[in-house]
């Protein structure tokens, strides 16, 4: 027999599993492969928007403020800068007197380092929170609506701030954005008046937060009675805030004397018979009231049923 004749042949049947096992063990790394790439994108979009209900929900804290349900608790972040404040009588022919700059400009501007002020009025149910840890009672307590709170002097105003600053600092669900403003130095007040007309009137002079013209499809005003805040949506609004013309007058920490706005002058309670700064109008006034520049007038211990308030987040 040859050499040739002597060779054991190869049998390539029996080599067969081993290669089909190969096989498949490469087809199931591909398919992992191309599931996990294709979940990929998913994954991101995921993590650069979170659920605004999550971030509301950090903790059980959150739901005891009955703030905003988005990512900031409903405050709004106002750039620093400055704008036009005050009103030019030949461009706004429904201009006061008390809103002329000075004897010799018409308007000025003044600048403003950045705050956040809240896209709502305090309303009835977030109020009620407040006066249920503090002695004595107010109508909201009954309500607990999404009407503005009102009937409220500028002491309780300025109380509820303090006991929401004191919340917000101390609770683990605070938005980081927010905390770490507090945590610079700011406090939950009430806006003063600059930096509530900065808020409703953006940086282009506009008469009212939307435009130049009165509508109201955009504003409660001319009726009976004040709506749950946000009721009149206001996209065209200046940063997107709602309720900054009609509804309730709005106190400031501002006192109510001439032009030019100066920041350090806060107001005094123990001056006599001393004025509160109050804007936006309410919901009773005309078009004339509820301008960007309208100033007001009230004494801070006189509740009234038409004024409220809304809070900012202050450096000052």
């Amino acid at each position: 027999m040859t050499n040739q004749q002597n060779k054991t042949p190869v049998d390539f049947e029996a080599n067969a599993p081993d290669r089909k096992i190969g096989f498949y063990l490469m087809l199931i790394i591909i398919l992992f492969a191309f599931f996990y790439v294709k979940q990929q994108p998913h994954q991101n979009l995921e993590d650069k928007n979170p659920d605004p209900s999550s971030i509301q929900q950090k903790t059980n804290e959150t739901l005891k403020w009955n703030l905003a349900n988005d990512q900031l608790l409903g405050f709004v972040l106002i750039p620093a800068g400055t704008f036009l404040m005050g009103s030019n009588p030949t461009l706004d022919r429904m201009a006061y007197a008390n809103e002329r700059w000075s004897s010799s400009a018409r308007q000025g501007r003044p600048p403003l380092d950045d705050f956040y002020i809240n896209k709502f009025e305090v309303t009835n149910a977030q109020f009620a929170l407040f006066m249920d840890q503090t002695p004595g009672s107010h109508e909201s307590q009954q309500t607990r609506d999404r009407k503005p709170v009102t009937n409220v002097s500028w002491a309780q105003a300025l109380n509820y701030s303090k006991w929401l600053d004191n919340e917000l600092r101390n609770s683990a669900g605070t938005p980081d954005q927010l905390a770490n403003f507090l945590d610079m130095g700011a406090r939950i007040s009430l806006p003063n008046e600059a930096q509530w007309e900065k808020a409703a009137r953006g940086t282009d002079g506009r008469i009212f937060p939307w435009g130049n013209q009165p509508s109201n499809l955009l504003a409660n005003f001319n009726n009976k009675s004040a709506m749950d805040v946000g009721t009149y949506t206001c996209a065209k609004c200046a940063n997107g805030l709602n309720d900054m013309a009609g509804n309730v007058w709005e106190m400031t920490l501002s006192p109510l004397t001439a032009y030019p706005f100066v920041s350090k002058r806060t107001l005094d309670a123990k001056e006599a018979q001393p004025l509160l700064v109050m804007r936006g109008g309410g919901y009773n006034d005309a078009a004339n009231n509820i301008r960007t520049a309208v100033r007001g007038g009230v004494g801070p211990g006189s509740p009234s049923p038409t004024i409220g308030f809304r809070v900012a987040i202050t450096k000052q």
